[in-house]
């Protein structure tokens, strides 16, 4: 029972107030809403385990505390008193909102100057981001900052150049190493540890490895360093929770973590935050937050916003009260949805700590266009079709409510799938016409099925025969997936009796809502293994509708061409090669070589990009297309095509929107592009057919930097896992 509303059984009186229709009421409404909220669970605890006024001045921020004796009637007046004072708080922080908006546009930055070994120098937006960076963090105290420059813009640089000026003024504290946790720890995807590595040794600093080092995310709770974190069970509220803690004192802990594409933290339920929250225990660890797109919704502030120490009114942010703080920013709007204007609030609230200097001069640029295509090869039209009608007949079954298993996603990424692979011979084609003219071509593909085909298909052709081009020229930027042999699957009528087995355990318990375990049914957990690689194996041969004897033959040649696993050091040397000119082609999937990876045109002695990639359908994977070849260090403009197959339903109502997308390609970072989401509501409408003009056919120029969108638009696995 919420005693700060009204009792049930007594009408509430007419308002003599006017209907609430602006942002500003709107806003006082949910801050009485949240303040309510938080004094009900005050009184629950109270009645459940009496405190004092200490705890309640910790968990309110109160600046002072009464002398009285605090009782139960004491504490409900009191928070009455405090839910009512809800609204001044809140337009205070609207004041205060609006004042560090104000000084932002007023904000100058002011460049520091650190030398570099080899004749190596930062760049102006670097050197000042470096210096805000001191500033904030350490001559004004603050406990973090974010730097969110677009892609391309040298953000490792930045974050090599901090960890020198450390290294360089306070040796004592940042190149000693006590052999657990180093004093500067840089975490980031497992793609480009190697690379990060590598720039900072580059850049001069001191027992890289030691005293600075670089981790993956999911390095941090790996099996070498788990020891040193414990799982706590907590009460917060009256309620119980599972948090991790730091096992060791703070003198072990780092002294600065930087966090490298910091969206990968955005899961407040995954493990690599939890891991991670255990340091926030200790107020002294400076936090450094960088990425071209930080974040899409408020809600995915919510561990930066508490690590950086941020406060709302006098009290300071925690997983408990970041709701509140949430709804202000959104106006009473839902924080998990996508919200551009909310999100510049957040920059605003958190003041300082938002770090973008001005950016330097591009010379060059991007041409960035959708390129139409014609499926020809009938195995591949039948494959489309299929594809297609499978999404369609999907749509009808979940009718016009919301889809609850995903069935609908499910059969989108079937159709997104055969549409890739239709393209293979396109880009084929493509890739070897810009090769002949000088380029070196860059694939980006989603799927790591389309790259096996590509590279085959690639070394086949006639060209790469009649130059003796080899796959040693290809580099490839994936991840890989096991080889499923033959000898590791279950014979057919033993994997006919588990999946009869899996059928009736579904039927019998469908309370469960879950697949079935291996204990469930019976089997060993290696039987349950091979039942479900057999599974993967047949579909992947049904949906290419092969014979089993050519699927095996294709498996073989796969073998043959070491197409089956990459290691983090191989794709590390196949970027570097690429980079260098000892490869001239590049083909990547989205999720291990679309962030933090540059294979641009740096060197005068390689060859100029051409892009061709897979269809985009959401924001971070125009970051992840178009992000890759048009960097701080690159030579010359860069034409990057996404291909999209004619005749199809891609065409006919998401080609056109991709297309207007890439008209401000540089402000889509942070802003609410879902192509899958717009599909279907068209088809649910559906909406006519909508062909491209000669105006969307033609390229559009950008900086190649995905940017975090202005517009005002108010209205959980570990690592990214590699589609199959």
């Amino acid at each position: 029972m919420n005693i700060f509303s009204t009792p049930t059984g007594i009408r509430k009186a007419p308002s003599t107030e006017p209907t609430y229709t602006s942002n500003e009421d709107r806003l006082q409404q949910t801050a009485l809403t949240t303040a309510r909220s938080q004094a009900k669970k005050l009184t629950d605890l109270y009645r459940k385990e009496a405190y004092d006024w200490d705890f309640l001045q910790r968990e309110l921020s109160l600046t002072t505390i009464p002398t009285v004796k605090l009782d139960y009637a004491t504490l409900l007046g009191f928070l009455q008193g405090w839910v009512n004072a809800a609204p001044s708080r809140q337009q205070k922080e609207a004041l205060r909102l609006a004042e560090e908006l104000a000084l932002r546009e007023r904000r100058t930055y002011t460049a520091i100057d650190i030398k570099l070994p080899g004749g190596l120098d930062f760049k102006p937006q670097q050197k000042k981001a470096i210096g805000a960076l001191l500033d904030v963090l350490y001559n004004n105290n603050q406990r973090g900052a974010l730097v969110p420059l677009g892609t391309g813009k040298g953000k490792s640089w930045i974050a090599a150049g901090l960890a020198l000026w450390l290294q360089k003024h306070d040796p004592k504290k940042f190149c000693n190493f006590l052999g657990l946790f180093p004093p500067i720890l840089i975490i980031t995807k497992k793609s480009v540890v190697l690379d990060f590595r590598e720039t900072l040794k580059n850049l001069g600093l001191e027992a890289v490895g030691l005293a600075v080092d670089v981790w993956s995310y999911n390095e941090v709770f790996s099996t070498k360093n788990r020891n040193f974190f414990k799982e706590e069970t907590i009460e917060i509220f009256g309620q119980v929770t599972k948090v991790v803690r730091f096992n060791l004192p703070e003198s072990a802990a780092p002294r600065l973590i930087i966090l490298d594409e910091c969206q990968e933290i955005k899961k407040e339920k995954s493990k690599r935050t939890k891991y991670l929250d255990a340091f926030l225990q200790f107020p002294s660890i400076k936090w450094v937050f960088t990425s071209a797109t930080p974040a899409v919704t408020v809600w995915d502030t919510m561990f930066m916003t508490i690590a950086m120490g941020v406060s709302y009114g006098a009290r300071p942010i925690s997983r408990e009260t970041f709701p509140e703080f949430a709804r202000t920013l959104t106006l009473g709007a839902d924080p998990r949805q996508a919200n551009a204007a909310a999100l510049e609030r957040w920059g605003a609230a958190i003041g300082e700590r938002f770090i973008k200097p001005p950016g330097d001069p591009q010379k060059v640029k991007a041409l960035n266009k959708v390129k139409l295509f014609e499926i020809t090869d009938p195995i591949n039209q039948n494959m489309m079709k299929n594809a297609m009608k499978n999404y369609l007949e999907s749509l009808e079954r979940t009718g016009r409510s919301i889809d609850p298993q995903g069935q609908v996603m499910v059969a989108f990424m079937v159709m997104a799938r055969a549409a890739e692979l239709a393209t293979v011979d396109t880009w084929v084609a493509d890739a070897i016409h810009a090769h002949q003219n000088g380029y070196a071509p860059v694939i980006a593909i989603r799927f790591v099925e389309t790259l096996k085909e590509l590279v085959m298909k690639l070394c086949e052709s006639e060209y790469f025969k009649s130059k003796n081009l080899t796959q040693k020229k290809i580099s490839l930027i994936w991840g890989g997936n096991r080889e499923i042999k033959i000898e590791d699957l279950l014979p057919e009528t033993r994997a006919a009796e588990i999946a009869a087995k899996m059928g009736m355990w579904i039927l019998d318990n469908q309370e469960e809502a879950r697949k079935p375990k291996a204990e469930d049914i019976g089997i060993t957990k290696e039987e349950f293994r091979a039942f479900h690689k057999g599974i993967k194996y047949t579909s992947e041969r049904i949906f290419r509708e092969m014979t089993k004897d050519a699927f095996a033959q294709r498996n073989e040649k796969l073998r043959e061409m070491k197409l089956h696993n990459q290691n983090q050091k191989e794709r590390h040397e196949n970027v570097q090669d690429f980079l260098n000119g000892a490869t001239e082609f590049c083909i990547y999937t989205l999720s291990s070589g679309g962030t933090g990876i540059s294979l641009d045109h740096r060197y005068v002695h390689t060859k100029p990009r051409k892009v061709m990639s897979t269809m985009t359908y959401w924001a971070e994977e125009f970051a992840q297309a178009l992000g890759r070849c048009v960097r701080i260090t690159t030579l010359t403009d860069t034409t990057q095509e996404i291909y999209v197959p004619e005749g199809t339903i891609l065409s006919d109502h998401m080609a056109p929107k991709l297309a207007r997308k890439l008209k401000s390609v540089d402000a889509i970072g942070s802003s609410n592009v879902d192509l899958a989401g717009e599909l279907e509501i068209a088809i649910r409408k559906r909406a006519a057919v909508v062909k491209l003009t000669e105006d969307d056919l033609a390229a559009k120029e950008s900086s190649g930097v995905i940017e975090a969108d202005d517009d005002d638009d108010d209205d959980d696995s570990e690592e990214t896992t590699q589609n199959n």
